[in-house]
């Protein structure tokens, strides 16, 4: 499956690796975000140019302004704060909060499926675990796979469009996803055609007009 995966989330997934993925290697979500953060301060310190990017799209008080970020003061705590902000969390207080809470292991993996374009293994899966379709993220952010498919507002690596998301996202509808579901992003509450039509991924990948012909039918 052809999927358009913008060049700041290729270099994302490039800096940080198996990282993203390997979530089992961990014992509850705190720590794998926190291995994150570590691994950002790296990059920080390595001056990564991807790092600063992540940064500057996150962090409360670097939006917009990478080229401010001085590696010799940020910290491991600015580190921290940008991990959360970027999964949905207001600061790293509420990350620590969530205590021992564990992946859902089959959400993630749903979420990979939806993103790579695998059609029929997300489908074998949702007819496994058919909660899927209107599970959220344990994220901050609360999003839905519904969500997910509007390429805005969840983990800057996964924005990225399968050329048959409309396919998949009339799947998740006629299944029962919840077309009023909404997520926590940019300080209020969105479904997943405000998301789309806000975020640019689609347009490139050239589906956006279909994506919205499909959603204004359902959602409108």
């Amino acid at each position: 499956m052809k999927i358009y995966i913008p060049s700041i989330v290729q270099d994302l997934k490039l800096f940080y690796g198996e990282l993203l993925y390997d979530i089992a290697s961990f014992p509850n979500i705190p720590a794998h975000l926190a291995a994150l953060a570590k691994y950002m301060y790296k990059g920080v310190k390595q001056k990564q140019p991807v790092i600063f990017t992540e940064i500057s799209n996150y962090h409360k008080d670097y939006l917009g302004k990478k080229d401010t970020i001085n590696p010799a003061t940020f910290t491991l705590a600015d580190c921290q704060q940008t991990i959360a902000n970027e999964y949905g969390f207001p600061n790293w207080e509420s990350v620590e909060q969530l205590g021992n809470l564990q992946y859902d292991f089959q959400f993630e993996r749903a979420v990979n499926l939806l993103l790579a374009g695998d059609l029929d293994a997300l489908q074998q899966l949702i007819t496994s675990f058919p909660y899927l379709l209107t599970a959220t993220s344990l994220y901050g952010h609360q999003a839905t796979l519904l969500h997910y498919a509007g390429s805005n507002g969840v983990e800057f690596w996964r924005q990225q469009v399968p050329m048959n998301l409309p396919a998949i996202t009339s799947y998740l509808l006629e299944a029962g996803a919840d077309k009023n579901a909404t997520m926590k992003v940019y300080g209020g509450d969105f479904d997943t055609y405000a998301l789309l039509v806000s975020s640019a991924h689609p347009k490139a990948a050239g589906i956006l007009e279909e994506m919205e012909l499909m959603l204004n039918r359902r959602f409108r």
